[in-house]
C-alpha cells in the first residue's frame, strides 16, 4: 500500500531516462511496520554502429583475408562472407576458394540495437581483391543544424566532396 522509490516517488511504479546505467531502489510495505526494499537495475546501452576493413597486408595465414572489425557500441558480431560462410568472431579470417565479386556482411549488435555494414570485394586471381563500398552516417537526424558526418571507408580518398542537402532539397 506504500512505496517510496530512490527518485522520491510514492507511487507504485515509476518512469525513468537515466543518461548511463543506474539502479532504482523502492521501500514498499502492505502493513503497518512491515517493509521490504526491492531494486531494479536500468542498463543504458548506445547504438550499435557496425563497421570494417579487409587487411589483406599480411599473408602470413596463407591467402586469408583478415577481416579488422572497426564497430563501435557492439557485443555481438555475426559476419557473412558472400559465399555461404558465417563466422560470429570479432575479428574473422576468411579464406575465398574462388574468383568472382562477394558482398560481405557485418551485423553489430548490443542488447538494445543492431547495425549492418555491407562491403562488396571482387577477387580476380591468387593475392589479388579490389574493394569498394563505403558508408557515412549524418547524426543526429532531425538535427538543429548542427550534425556529424562520419565516413568509413576501407580506400584511402584523393580527392572528396561531400554535399549535404536539407528535405527541400536546400544545399
Amino acid at each position: 500500500t506504500n512505496y517510496l522509490w530512490s527518485t522520491s516517488d510514492t507511487v507504485s511504479s515509476v518512469t525513468v531516462t537515466p543518461g548511463s546505467s543506474q539502479t532504482y531502489s523502492v521501500y514498499l510495505n502492505n502493513q503497518s511496520y512491515c517493509w521490504e526494499i526491492a531494486t531494479v537495475d536500468i542498463s543504458v546501452y548506445d547504438d550499435a554502429q557496425a563497421g570494417f576493413w579487409p587487411d589483406m597486408s599480411n599473408q602470413n595465414d596463407g591467402d586469408t583475408i583478415l577481416f579488422v572489425n572497426t564497430s563501435t557500441n557492439a557485443a555481438n558480431y555475426f559476419w557473412d562472407f558472400g559465399d555461404s560462410a558465417t563466422s560470429a568472431e570479432k575479428n574473422p579470417r576468411h579464406l575465398y576458394t574462388g574468383e568472382g565479386t562477394k558482398t560481405v556482411m557485418l551485423i553489430a549488435s548490443n542488447p538494445c540495437s543492431a547495425d549492418t555494414f555491407y562491403m562488396t570485394l571482387t577477387i580476380v586471381g591468387e593475392n589479388e581483391y579490389e574493394i569498394s563500398g563505403f558508408k557515412f552516417q549524418v547524426y543526429p537526424n532531425p538535427s538543429n543544424g548542427k550534425f556529424n558526418v562520419t565516413i568509413n571507408s576501407p580506400l584511402t580518398a584523393r580527392h572528396s566532396q561531400i554535399q549535404i542537402y536539407n528535405v527541400l532539397g536546400e544545399k
